[in-house]
């Protein structure tokens, strides 16, 4: 049976009768209790929206436990709302109460700074992946794809779930591309700018899987994969040349090597030769802006 509380001085009365070592659980969270409390909290720290929809998200789902969440806490002498802003905040925007626990701590210091679990962390018993690059590279090729705003740990493992088999080849491909290279290459080419390309130029961009693959293959490998004097070996040389060079810099962007792979098979597909570095794609047309005498007449 959950306690309920109308307004926050209710509230109050009810945690300045814990001892220092008790926690009131069971407690309704409603949305007239959650906007009481952040009624009496003037000074908090910066609202993420982010966590709110998150949050939001994860009641409206039916998700939201009590059992695996932190106690919201209050400052004992103020009674002050330390943590549980983003919780008050979510069950405003739903509508919807949830039940948690409560607790009073002395001060903020080293509240929320614990480490969190990554989706890598969770895919290693979710998915059972043993293999720490694999895991490492089957997260970043996730969050790659999915584009579901303030993305919780959740929804990745949902989208991973769903599009398992291709996210594991774009996983595992690279890793076998670059299995027998120099540290020279595989610190130019990295693991997860390979994994990712392929990816998005599949899922994204909708390039022939086979395609992308001998391509990128063919870049590994300077060009020495495909037949002497082919446009194949000649766009793989240009994205090699074009990588190194980055490299000598800061490093090639994973967004860039995208683009000049998207060029490379662009162009090969029309049966051209042009630079598939400076290839350029139509993106959204940018507004005019008014004229003053537009913005005056208005």
């Amino acid at each position: 049976m959950s306690r309920t509380f109308t307004l926050f001085d209710e509230l109050k009365t009810a945690l300045a009768e814990l001892g220092p070592d008790e926690i009131l659980s069971g407690v309704e969270l409603t949305p007239q209790l959650a906007e009481s409390i952040l009624g009496h909290d003037p000074v908090n720290r910066d609202l993420r929206k982010g966590r709110v929809t998150l949050l939001a998200r994860e009641i409206e789902g039916g998700h939201w436990d009590p059992r695996i969440s932190v106690p919201m806490g209050f400052l004992e002498n103020t009674a002050q709302m330390a943590d549980g802003q983003h919780r008050c905040h979510a069950v405003i925007q739903t509508g919807r109460s949830i039940v948690v626990s409560m607790r009073i701590v002395p001060h903020t210091v080293g509240m929320d700074e614990g480490l969190g679990r990554t989706l890598a962390d969770h895919l290693k018993i979710h998915a059972d992946l043993s293999d720490k690059t694999e895991r490492d590279l089957a997260s970043t090729v996730t969050k790659a794809l999915c584009r579901t705003p303030s993305a919780s740990n959740r929804v990745y493992l949902e989208y991973f779930d769903a599009r398992r088999d291709f996210i594991m080849e774009c996983v595992r491909k690279p890793i076998a591309w670059v299995a027998d290279k120099e540290p020279i290459v595989t610190g130019v080419f990295k693991l997860a700018m390979l994994a990712v390309t392929r990816a998005q130029e599949i899922e994204v961009f909708k390039e022939p899987a086979a395609d992308v693959d001998e391509l990128l293959e063919d870049v590994v490998n300077g060009g020495a994969t495909a037949p002497h004097g082919s446009p194949r070996r000649e766009y793989a040389m240009q994205i090699w040349d074009q990588t190194q060079s980055a490299f000598t810099k800061k490093g090639a962007k994973t967004k860039d090597f995208i683009k000049w792979t998207r060029g490379a098979l662009k162009y090969k597909r029309e049966g051209v030769m042009k630079s598939a570095i400076t290839a350029r794609f139509p993106g959204p047309g940018k507004k005019r802006k008014k004229s003053v005498a537009e913005v005056v007449a208005a």
